[in-house]
């Protein structure tokens, strides 16, 4: 019942023609999806049990595809985003800053450009898998995806000569 009323909704405010739901695609077609967009909107919040949905994959790999970013102050990426610089940070639940800050990216290509622009700078220069490593103290001695079914990204690091394995 609340899966049909998701989708009664849906149909109401006519998301269809304007928002596309792609649901789970493999993990070789990610960028081709990414590129199709003009915003990542990642509105994660902090749930009554203290759960946070979303998370860095998401928004790195938007950011890597050179895409303006619209956060919630509830992920650790939002430390990365400068307003009006590579994208905007709204508090969790805030409808009004989500639309301002969406409406600001929709109505202004060159701001877009310039803050996707800045974002593929910032994951080629600081937020690569290099740069993190040589923070931690860790080299990375391999990047491996899956590829087949739903997105995963493993990152097997060498830290004090011993495998760590980080899956997101």
């Amino acid at each position: 019942k609340n899966k049909q009323n998701k989708i009664k909704k849906h149909k109401i405010l006519d998301l269809e023609s304007n928002i596309l739901m792609i649901g789970d695609i493999y993990r070789d077609e990610i960028a081709e999806y990414y590129n199709l967009a003009e915003i990542n909107i990642a509105p994660s919040i902090i749930d009554e049990m203290g759960n946070v949905d979303g998370g860095p994959v998401s928004t790195l790999e938007s950011m890597a595809c050179g895409k303006p970013q619209i956060l919630t102050d509830v992920l650790g990426m939002s430390r990365f985003i400068k307003n009006g610089v590579n994208g905007y940070v709204i508090k969790q639940k805030n409808i009004k800053s989500l639309s301002l800050s969406i409406l600001k990216l929709v109505e202004n290509a060159k701001l877009r450009e310039k803050m996707g622009i800045n974002n593929r700078n910032l994951v080629i220069n600081e937020l690569n898998t290099k740069k993190i490593g040589k923070k931690y103290n860790m080299k990375p001695i391999e990047l491996g995806y899956v590829t087949k079914g739903p997105r995963q990204v493993v990152m097997p690091f060498l830290e004090n000569g011993k495998k760590v394995v980080y899956r997101p």
